[in-house]
């Protein structure tokens, strides 16, 4: 078992205790308050994070539109923000010389924008006193910053700014300082130049969906029935960490690893659990699912990837679902293999989601599992004999639907396909996804 490779210490911790106690018979209430602070002091950060960081960008986004359509102005400052709380990157980009118009200078097109890193708050300030005319960029502006760090400072302070001692080197042996800073980074956080298009989302962003092959399938670990009537089930729904802990523990068990195992490690993909926001309680099924998945199968686990919207899926009707389309954010590895893990596949909408953005992000999604859902769901890749008949009695409505949900027909899970094969016409979807929303 791996439950060493979880990077959140608090969590790992807690994992491996709670393993210890499965071992050895013992209850798990002796661990509850160690597992809930740990779990939910994890969710909180990223909350915090998401929250801070997204509002921020979302704000210079704005900015940065409002500047680059103001004629009125051709330089920016790039400022730190008073509680900037380490020394790094934006230290460079503050105190630069890098057109010939002052430290921390840019002519607009050519600025940094923030957010560089998580919890950055810097932002940009229009010098409308100040022309661009005569700027010349010196690509050697941030060498030669970083080697007066060296000398005023230190070494190790002038490695802070790059992020180690192997970038900073790499600078001075004349690479790039947005080539090296990029390196290993999320692409959420690469450095971006102000007339550049926002790089990721915003909440409200209509969702990326992939084309299916049609014969996807989501694996289920245990019928509805046996899960929902656990004595577990609802506390571990609702937020009790200990609860989903040993639900998952319980039914993902030596047998169902042993039978399903092997497909999933195949790919050796990177496990991916949807963390869910259900009225005022966090969902932790799924995070914990896949945590488990990557303990006792060896694989990697992302918890960076996170639904951005509260969706209020749980318990609600076919329309609501369809109406109310779960975002995500995150950084996706280029090239890299996943395999998405929730606690409930209905509609599938959620996870045809999830794999959108993966996908439209470089990444590719190898496959699906569920703790528990309706078998006749479990096939979520859209047929071409459901399409068919979709667009022979709906099809004067894909476009409208398009516009509004920013994927055709063909993109449709098989559930959803078939929930609006139910429906009388075209105008009974409209008005029953407007009574959902």
């Amino acid at each position: 078992m791996q439950a060493a490779t979880i990077k959140t210490p608090g969590l790992r911790s807690a994992y491996l205790e709670a393993i210890d106690a499965m071992e050895q018979g013992r209850g798990a209430k002796a661990l509850e308050r160690k597992l809930d602070v740990a779990y939910q002091e994890r969710m909180r950060y990223f909350a915090n994070r998401i929250a801070q960081t997204e509002l921020h960008r979302a704000w210079v986004d704005k900015q940065a539109a409002e500047i680059m359509g103001d004629d009125t102005v051709e330089v920016v400052q790039f400022k730190m923000s008073g509680t900037h709380p380490r020394t790094d990157i934006c230290d460079l980009y503050a105190n630069q010389d890098a057109y010939g118009l002052g430290p921390g200078l840019y002519p607009k097109e050519y600025a940094p924008k923030p957010p560089l890193h998580p919890f950055c708050r810097c932002g940009l300030i229009s010098k409308r006193l100040i022309s661009a005319k005569g700027a010349k960029e010196n690509p050697a502006a941030g060498r030669q910053y970083l080697r007066s760090v060296m000398r005023e400072a230190s070494t190790s302070e002038a490695a802070r700014i790059m992020g180690s001692r192997a970038k900073l080197q790499a600078v001075l042996k004349n690479a790039s300082v947005e080539t090296v800073v990029n390196m290993g980074r999320q692409p959420i956080y690469h450095v971006r130049m102000l007339s550049e298009p926002p790089n990721m989302p915003s909440i409200g962003t209509l969702p990326s969906r992939s084309l299916w092959n049609g014969d996807e399938t989501v694996g289920i670990v245990a019928g509805e029935s046996t899960v929902k009537q656990h004595p577990l089930y609802r506390e571990a729904k609702t937020g009790g960490t200990v609860a989903a802990a040993n639900l998952v523990m319980e039914l993902v068990d030596d047998a169902w690893l042993a039978k399903n195992g092997p497909l999933i490690k195949n790919s050796n993909p990177v496990i991916v659990g949807i963390h869910a926001v259900e009225g005022v309680s966090t969902n932790v099924i799924g995070p914990m699912l896949s945590q488990w998945m990557g303990i006792r199968l060896d694989l990697s686990v992302d918890d960076n990837i996170v639904q951005i919207n509260r969706v209020g899926h749980t318990g609600s009707t076919g329309w609501h679902r369809m109406a109310h389309q779960a975002l995500f954010a995150g950084a996706v590895i280029p090239g890299q293999t996943y395999w998405l893990a929730d606690d409930f596949i209905g509609q599938g909408g959620t996870m045809a989601n999830l794999r959108g953005y993966i996908e439209a992000n470089g990444g590719r999604v190898a496959g699906y599992t569920a703790l528990t859902g309706r078998q006749d769901s479990a096939l979520i890749g859209l047929t071409k004999e459901t399409l068919s008949a979709l667009r022979q009695k709906h099809g004067t409505l894909e476009n409208w639907w398009e516009s509004q949900y920013g994927f055709g027909f063909d993109r449709l899970t098989e559930s959803e396909a078939r929930y609006l094969l139910r429906a009388e016409d075209a105008d009974t979807i409209r008005n029953r996804l407007a009574s959902g929303r």
